[in-house]
């Protein structure tokens, strides 16, 4: 009777061990496992395309401390403290540089944005910023907005003018005009556009 009641005794003792090497060893990973090295690096190309605002973000892995790979992306907001958008995550298994591209942030806003990692454990670059300022927006209004606006007015008011001055004007011609004006607008604007983001 003794005997059954200590195998009992041993079969349920190495149940709660099994158990509890169940629960304690996958934390194993995360107790020794090693955040990865990140630097944030400046960002480039800040400005304002086709109305909407973009910027190239830029970062290093610089050591992966032993572990195999990691998981990467970038944090940006316009809080140094509360940086609530990210980009797509990434796995990189080696060192070098990434870059990620962000759009639709507010213009002549500070945009705070940093590098962060995750091996099991987060690491996180320093926080850096940029600011697409208000004088951009202002020039890319005028050139892509302002100037094809005029050309175009111009386009329909020469002639238009002309045919009434003359009394050749119809509903045909100033049909006419309206669409060659707003084709003028959209050619123009799209020219100018195409140019100033060349040259910048």
């Amino acid at each position: 009777m003794r005997s059954k009641n200590n195998i009992t005794r041993y079969y349920i003792l190495s149940v709660l061990i099994l158990a509890v090497a169940y629960l304690i060893l996958p934390l194993g990973g995360y107790i020794y496992a090693v955040a990865a090295s990140v630097t944030t690096l400046d960002a480039t190309e800040v400005g304002k395309t086709d109305n909407i605002t973009s910027a190239v973000l830029w970062g290093t892995l610089d050591n992966l401390n032993g572990e195999p790979n990691a998981d990467i992306w970038f944090e940006w907001g316009y809080s140094a403290t509360s940086l609530t958008n990210t980009t797509t995550v990434t796995t990189l298994d080696a060192v070098g540089t990434y870059r990620d591209t962000i759009t639709g942030y507010d213009a002549g806003r500070t945009v705070y944005f940093r590098l962060a990692s995750e091996t099991n454990v987060f690491a996180y670059g320093a926080v850096e910023s940029f600011t697409l300022t208000t004088g951009v927006v202002v020039t890319d209004f005028i050139f892509e907005t302002v100037i094809p606006m005029v050309i175009a007015v111009l386009a329909v008011a020469t002639p238009m003018y002309i045919g009434f001055k003359n009394h050749t004007i119809s509903l045909e011609k100033l049909f006419i005009y309206v669409i060659s004006g707003v084709v003028t607008y959209y050619l123009v604007s799209f020219i100018i556009s195409a140019f100033y983001s060349s040259v910048l």
